[in-house]
């Protein structure tokens, strides 16, 4: 690989060691590359074992000037071999849950509660939904952001000024597209909590983002206890004595594994629930993801999570010919998850999944 393939700006952010690097790679885990398929800039790497996505793009110099590799697509495989392979890579427990047109093909512990991070937030997609059907709210409608809104990242509105008027279609776009968890408060305090824990019963009292940063923050540990141990009422006045108290910085969270004592609990039946009632949503229309790429199906709804020792991605989509396949994958465990890993595997299961028919 020589710099003299490249364009001076690519070669401000990769060098052609980390190119040949990722090449290498590619190759020890897939095996030698047979063959490229790419037309206007767009298409696949042919290796022994896996087809990979490839964007390529030329600067007027017929230099390089944007190189991306997306997930593999594992070659004669099957679900079965997949969730072996799941279960080799994460950390601690996990649950695998794959369903085509609503029947179920592979089971792992789908019933099985377990800690999600943000895709708890298709509860409050779904409520959202709930209301606009309705007629109780509608996409258009401006609200005021408050001060008790704001939260920490992922996300970006929590930059914005007290007052700002913002849409709910705006909040719940921004909620799924790029996980903001301050639109997601500001849409929770809209909706209100007790619709939430009536579609989500396991989840009492319903927390807001900005009351997890609280209860995982430095020097919480002795509430984070309390509240793992109380009932619904004692959580709750927990949660209101932590109206005055500041939220932490955006360094002092996520270095341990608290979600044994304070997170959101789903099943993977109720994620595939919730995606397949949200399917429509305009929020949810996730084709465009990365780890999709090259898939060409009709549409892909998407909305994953994770925290120190959690990682949760689930999917629902329709392929070309018209099937309907939900995939959920959820890790817990007491140490960081390989996203790398564990991300291009379920990609691999919602893809193979498409292949199959079940009607």
């Amino acid at each position: 690989v020589s710099s003299d393939w490249f364009s001076p700006d690519f070669l401000k952010q990769v060098s052609p060691a980390q190119v040949e690097q990722n090449i290498t790679l590619l190759k020890e885990q897939f095996g030698d590359l047979k063959n490229t398929e790419v037309t206007e800039g767009k298409g696949f790497l042919q290796f022994e074992k896996a087809r990979v996505p490839v964007l390529i793009g030329f600067d007027g110099a017929s230099r390089i000037n944007i190189l991306w590799f997306g997930a593999p697509w594992l070659e004669n495989t099957s679900l079965e071999d997949l969730t072996g392979k799941l279960k080799n890579a994460a950390t601690g427990d996990i649950s695998v849950f794959v369903t085509i047109n609503g029947k179920s093909v592979i089971d792992d512990k789908s019933q099985r509660a377990m800690a999600v991070g943000s895709a708890f937030k298709l509860v409050v997609l779904k409520a959202y939904e709930d209301a606009l059907a309705s007629g109780e709210l509608r996409r258009e409608q401006v609200v005021t952001f408050e001060a008790s809104d704001r939260s920490l990242p992922s996300g970006t509105l929590q930059v914005v000024s007290t007052g700002t008027p913002l849409t709910l279609e705006m909040l719940a776009q921004l909620m799924v597209k790029i996980s903001d968890n301050t639109a997601t408060d500001t849409l929770i305090r809209i909706l209100g909590k007790e619709r939430l824990e009536a579609l989500s019963p396991g989840n009492v009292p319903f927390l807001k983002t900005r009351e997890l940063f609280q209860l995982i923050a430095p020097g919480a540990e002795a509430t984070r206890t309390r509240y793992r141990a109380a009932g619904p009422q004692e959580r709750r006045q927990i949660l209101s004595d932590l109206k005055e108290q500041p939220l932490p910085r955006t360094d002092q969270t996520g270095r341990i594994a608290t979600w044994q004592n304070v997170e959101w609990y789903l099943t993977a039946r109720e994620i595939c629930g919730l995606l397949r009632s949200v399917k429509e949503a305009p929020a949810l229309d996730s084709s465009s993801e990365p780890l999709f790429e090259g898939m060409n199906w009709k549409r892909i709804g998407y909305k994953g999570g994770s925290e120190y020792g959690v990682i949760n991605l689930s999917a629902i989509g329709i392929t070309p010919r018209g099937d309907e396949i939900c995939v959920v994958v959820t890790a817990n465990g007491d140490a960081s998850q390989p996203v790398d890993r564990i991300a291009p595997l379920f990609a691999d299961l919602l893809r193979v999944a498409g292949t199959k028919n079940k009607k």
